[in-house]
């Protein structure tokens, strides 16, 4: 398959992916509104009923910010794709593998760099 070939499929998956996101944080952000956390904060009797409350308003807020940070590496992809840089690591300039593309799209960084960077910030996290 032809580079050429191959920023195509990979422009049409990322484009599926990030519809596919964009439908679900719009889903997440319509659910929360419609569970209205602020009225049933206000129905809670005890602290286990606000405990669970507040995990509920923690879980949807996480999964609409994982759901929008992947949203920015797709269009991230996107965007290398129209200037030529997608499937180079952003951070060492040599190819990503196929393999890796196929897997994660989205990828900025070959699978070593990106290992790298994951620990890097593993590490800082610990530190905090």
């Amino acid at each position: 398959m032809s580079i050429e070939n191959r920023s195509e499929a990979a422009e049409k998956r990322l484009l599926e992916r990030a519809a596919e996101l964009r439908t679900d944080i719009a889903r997440e952000l319509a659910k929360q509104d419609e569970e209205h956390f602020a009225d049933l904060a206000g129905e809670i009797t005890d602290r286990s009923e606000e405990s669970v409350a507040d995990l509920l308003v923690d879980v949807n807020l996480a999964e609409i910010s994982r759901d929008i940070e992947e949203l920015r590496d797709v269009e991230a992809a996107l965007r290398r794709i129209v200037d030529g840089s997608y499937g180079t690591c952003q951070t060492c300039g040599e190819d990503i593998k196929q393999d890796r593309l196929t897997a994660v799209p989205a990828a900025s960084r070959c699978y070593a760099c990106q290992v790298e960077y994951e620990n890097k910030t593993q590490q800082q996290h610990a530190r905090l």
